[in-house]
């Protein structure tokens, strides 16, 4: 990958694409591979990361770790994956096991939500609490200045 390839992938104007990646790893292209880390769509940023891994590229550890919080599960998965080439190292440990337990609260408040849609508010003895619904909380609301404003007989 020449160095015009690159700017035109910064600027957007040529579409990377994960044979681009794998380019970049056959040359070893550590600065591509990370211009795919923060450009590209998830795809290339998940090839990009598992790469950047296999290569052993000590200077792409602070995008990876970035990319333990990324918002697709694949990505952040592949940095996860392609930091354990560096291990053992104490602070990568600590942020992979940040991480994991980012990833674990996100599942379980994922699963709560799901159990909370079948939440039966008839039953008082279902020990499990809903989640809080916005819209009927501003139904309620209004039901509520409804039934406090006076009532008129004419």
């Amino acid at each position: 990958m020449n160095v015009l390839q690159k700017i035109l992938i910064r600027l957007r104007l040529k579409e990377a694409s994960q044979q681009d990646v794998a380019q970049a790893f056959r040359d070893k292209d550590i600065d591509a591979l990370k211009l795919f880390l923060k450009t590209g769509l998830y795809p290339e940023r998940a090839a990009a990361a598992a790469h950047l891994g296999r290569l052993k590229a000590r200077t792409a550890i602070p995008d990876l770790v970035y990319l333990l919080w990324d918002d697709f599960e694949p990505v952040a998965t592949a940095a996860r994956e392609s930091l354990k080439y560096f291990l053992p190292n104490p602070k990568i440990e600590e942020r992979l096991e940040q991480a994991r337990q980012y990833w674990d609260n996100r599942a379980k408040n994922w699963s709560l939500k799901r159990e909370a849609s079948y939440y039966d508010m008839d039953d008082p003895h279902n020990p499990r609490n809903p989640m809080v619904d916005k819209n009927r909380m501003k139904r309620l609301k209004r039901v509520k200045i409804e039934l406090q404003k006076s009532i008129r007989f004419w």
